[in-house]
């Protein structure tokens, strides 16, 4: 029995050293590093009698700066768990694993404790160069989707400056038509507007001959009374009974008076029938007044809308990273200045006493303008 038992306790004593050795074996690289790290970073080398951290490990263990400073490197970026698992893959195949990244640690192909030195460094060549060739690659994608991206924008700008040109020439044309409208509308209310003077005018010309008749009825009829007067003068023999004078006075004023009031008559009622006409008349013109008011408004509102439009078009325009040439916005300038002034001038014109002067050379101006656009002399 106590064989048995003694066999037992060796077995377990021998199971020990080996976890023992397994550990130390396990952690050696990892503690060596550390606690040189340890020693360097907090001077503790100088309470022991050395100078230098160099000196510490030449003296002390044999280390060479290089040597030292791989256990260091393994330390700081391999941890002790990939040490631990790699234990027996030396100081230099660990070194160089320490000095990759995460990523290309990952994609070893060789497993570093069976590698030699040679081995792990071709596989680590092999790495660093498909790393450079995907890098590679990258950098051409990324050329070329720059490239593709550049030939969008200047899609877009090219784009973008076509739809202005064609707006603007839109917006040119549209502006063109409505003066024009404005022009045959002008010469419209002109042609009604000078009918209807001479309507007025004749009416006018009618009722000042009902006066003048008038006046010329009351001197026919004052100068019957004269002749009357001679005639009852003169000494004459007569056969038969003359009138007396109030008898030939009150026919010559009732063959007057007669006459008078058949004058009056008929002179107010031509009188009222041009009163009438000159009234349509009034009301007519007042029509056509509020008529081209109207049209005014409703070209101004449209040119506004029109500009409106433009401005809207250059927002969006900007918004997409494309400048408008200065020449559009001052050709907009322009024509907005033109449009306003065109208003002015033709509410001049027709609120003016020599309206119809005004109007005509207006009217010039416009067919100039038209005929100047169409590719004619000012």
């Amino acid at each position: 029995m106590s064989n048995e038992l003694t066999v037992k306790d060796r077995a377990v004593k021998v199971d020990s050293e080996i976890q023992f050795w397994a550990n130390q074996l396990n952690t050696a690289v990892y503690q060596i590093g550390k606690n040189l790290a340890i020693m360097k970073d907090e001077k503790l080398y100088e309470q022991l009698g050395y100078e230098t951290f160099d000196d510490y490990c030449w003296e002390k263990y044999q280390l060479k700066r290089s040597q030292s400073s791989k256990y260091i490197a393994v330390y700081n970026k391999l941890g002790e768990q990939y040490l631990q698992d790699h234990s027996s893959a030396g100081i230099q195949n660990l070194y160089m694993i320490s000095q990759l990244s995460d990523e290309d640690r990952e994609n070893l192909e060789v497993n570093p404790e069976d590698a030699t030195v040679n081995e792990l460094k071709a596989e680590i060549e092999r790495i660093k160069q498909e790393r450079e060739g995907i890098q590679m690659q990258l950098f051409e994608l990324q050329e070329k989707e720059k490239t593709a991206e550049e030939k969008l924008q200047e899609e877009i700008e090219k784009k973008a400056s076509e739809l202005a040109e064609e707006r603007a020439a839109e917006e040119t044309a549209l502006a063109k038509k409505r003066i024009e409208e404005l022009s045959e509308k002008i010469k419209e209310i002109e042609t009604n507007y000078e009918k209807e003077k001479k309507t007025y005018d004749e009416q006018a010309r009618k009722s000042s001959i009902l006066t003048t008749d008038n006046e010329a009825l009351r001197e026919q009829a004052e100068q019957l009374r004269k002749t009357i007067k001679e005639l009852e003068s003169k000494a004459q023999d007569v056969t038969v009974a003359e009138p007396t004078e109030e008898e030939l006075n009150a026919r010559a004023d009732a063959i007057a008076n007669q006459k008078i009031e058949e004058m009056k008559k008929q002179s107010e009622a031509e009188r009222q029938i041009a009163d009438d006409q000159i009234k349509a008349l009034e009301e007519k013109l007042k029509e056509k007044e509020a008529e081209t008011e109207n049209i005014r408004a409703g070209f101004e509102k449209k040119l506004e809308n029109i500009m409106n439009a433009s401005q809207n078009a250059e927002s969006t325009r900007v918004e997409n990273a494309v400048e408008e040439p200065d020449e559009k916005a001052r050709f907009k300038a322009l024509l907005t200045n033109v449009v306003n002034d065109s208003n002015k001038v033709i509410e001049f014109a027709q609120l003016s006493g020599d309206s119809e002067t005004y109007i005509e050379k207006l009217k010039g101006v416009f067919e100039n303008i038209i005929k100047k656009l169409n590719g004619g002399a000012f």
